[in-house]
């Protein structure tokens, strides 16, 4: 019994560079709509011509940007990764690496909350 096209895999049947513009595209669209709202965030605060404002947004934006990287890596990566393994029938692996990549978000946060508190116990 042959495969319909539909339920081969866009690699299998486009060409390469036609299947990765397929992914791209909505990653680089969604990098666009961050970078034009931080366009539109620092002309509404430049707007009010206070300077520790426009200052307090250009030193955010790059660790904005940071954070964004490093949730696509783990989601990207997680992804991929969960991927393989429900391809390779590994239904263990899946439940396994699951269960780690829906707790590194709460470690991460648990662990910058725990540094505020600390931070902020040392200030008068």
């Amino acid at each position: 019994m042959e495969k319909s096209n539909k339920s081969l895999p866009f690699f299998e049947i486009d060409s390469i560079p036609r299947a990765v513009a397929t992914l791209a595209i909505p990653s680089v669209l969604s990098m666009l709509v961050t970078v034009l709202y931080n366009m539109v965030d620092t002309v509404f605060v430049g707007q009010t011509h206070d300077p520790y404002q426009m200052n307090a947004v250009s030193m955010a934006a790059p660790v904005f940007t940071i954070l964004l990287a490093c949730g696509n890596l783990f989601g990207v990566g997680g992804c991929a990764f969960i991927a393989r393994s429900m391809g390779a029938k590994a239904n263990e692996r899946v439940r396994k690496i699951s269960r780690i990549w829906n707790n590194i978000p709460v470690i991460i946060y648990s662990t910058s909350e725990s540094a505020q508190f600390q931070q902020s116990s040392v200030l008068p």
